[in-house]
C-alpha cells in the first residue's frame, strides 16, 4: 500500500488517552511529547517510526483531573494540527505492550487488524473515518456487564416469542463501508425485513473462510451501555455516526448514577430524537414493535439486579 492511500487525518484514543496520527513522524512526535498537555506520568519512546508508550491509566487520569485537562486536551488547536499530519507506513505503536500497526488509519487495514487472530478478544475498537477508539479497561460488573447482559437477555426473549429477526450480543462487528465506520455495539437487532431487503448482510473478512464476523449495512437497532471510558464515544461520536449509518433506533443506557439513564432514540429527519416515556415509564420502540421499561433493584447480596420489561 502506498503512502497516498493512508488517511491524512485521525487519532488513536486508548481509554480516553489521545494519540495523534502524526505521532509516527519524528518531528511531530517531539512536538507532542514536549507539549504542555502531555501527561508527566506517561513515558514515550520513538525508534525509527516505532513508538512505545507506557502509562498507568490510574495515574494519568488523576493527573488530568488535577490539571483540568479534558480527554488529554483533545480539543486543542495544536492537537488537531497534529492529527492532520499524514501517517507513514513504517513502524507501529505499542501502548502498554498492546501493538497497533501504523496502517491502522486505513479503513480496510483496520478491519484486517481487528478481525485477525492476533487481535485480543477483550479489546474493543471503533473506527470513525480515521478516528480510532480503543477500549482496553475491564468492564465494570455492576454498572456495565450485568446491565448489558440483562438487556440482551430480555431482547432475545422478546424476539424469540415474536420472531422479528435476530438479536446479536457484543462481539459481532458492525461495518458501514459508505461512511467508513466500524464498531462493536453491546447489542444489535436485525429484522427479517432488513436481511431480506439487503439492508443488512453477514460477511466474511476472509473470503471463502465460511467465518462470518461482520454485520454489514444498517441494523434496525443498536444498544450501547456507557462506561467511564466511553462517555464521549457513546454520547457524541456514536450517536452521530449511527445516524449517518442509517440506524433506525439507538438505545443509550448509563447505569453509573443513582438512577438509570435510558435514552431510547428514534431516527428523525436530521438526527436521533429521544422518545418520551408514557405515564408508566415505558418508551415505545418501533423497531421492536413494543414498549420497554428498564429498572434495577438490589439482590440478597446488596448488588444490582436489572430488568428490561416489555409490553405490546
Amino acid at each position: 500500500m502506498s503512502t497516498s492511500t493512508i488517511p491524512t487525518h485521525g487519532e488513536l484514543v486508548f481509554d480516553g488517552f489521545r494519540v495523534p496520527a502524526g505521532v509516527f513522524d519524528f518531528e511531530r512526535f517531539q512536538e507532542w511529547i514536549h507539549g504542555d498537555d502531555f501527561p508527566e506520568a506517561v513515558r514515550a519512546c520513538y525508534i525509527a517510526g516505532h513508538v512505545e508508550i507506557e502509562m498507568d491509566p490510574r495515574v494519568v487520569e488523576s493527573e488530568m483531573e488535577m490539571r483540568g485537562i479534558a480527554a488529554a486536551a483533545g480539543d486543542s488547536d495544536r492537537h488537531k494540527r497534529l492529527a492532520e499530519i499524514p501517517t507513514p507506513l513504517a513502524g507501529e505503536l505499542v501502548f502498554n505492550e498492546f501493538r497497533v500497526p501504523a496502517e491502522v488509519f486505513d479503513f480496510e487495514k483496520f478491519l484486517d487488524w481487528v478481525n485477525s487472530d492476533e487481535f485480543p478478544e477483550n479489546v474493543r475498537a471503533t473506527y470513525i473515518d480515521g478516528h480510532i477508539e480503543v477500549e482496553m479497561s475491564p468492564e465494570e460488573i455492576e454498572t456495565h456487564n450485568k446491565l448489558k447482559g440483562a438487556v440482551h437477555a430480555s431482547l432475545w426473549h422478546w424476539n424469540s416469542q415474536r420472531q422479528l429477526g435476530e438479536v446479536l450480543e457484543d462481539g459481532a462487528r458492525l461495518v458501514h463501508p459508505e461512511t467508513k465506520f466500524s464498531a462493536e455495539p453491546d447489542v444489535m437487532f436485525c429484522s427479517w425485513a432488513a436481511t431480506e431487503s439487503g439492508r443488512v448482510r453477514y460477511a466474511e473478512q476472509v473470503k471463502g473462510s465460511n467465518r462470518f464476523v461482520q454485520v454489514v449495512g444498517s441494523p434496525d437497532l443498536v444498544v450501547e451501555v456507557v462506561s467511564r471510558s466511553s462517555v464521549r464515544k457513546d454520547g457524541v461520536l456514536l450517536r452521530e455516526q449511527y445516524f449517518q449509518a442509517g440506524i433506525q433506533e439507538y438505545w443509550q443506557i448509563d447505569g453509573r448514577g443513582e438512577t438509570i439513564e435510558f435514552q431510547l432514540l428514534a431516527r428523525g429527519q436530521h438526527e436521533f430524537q429521544p422518545v418520551a416515556a408514557d405515564a408508566d415509564g415505558y418508551r415505545r420502540s418501533e423497531a421492536l414493535g413494543g414498549s420497554f421499561l428498564l429498572t434495577r433493584s438490589l439482590n440478597r447480596a446488596g448488588r444490582f439486579d436489572y430488568r428490561l420489561s416489555g409490553r405490546d
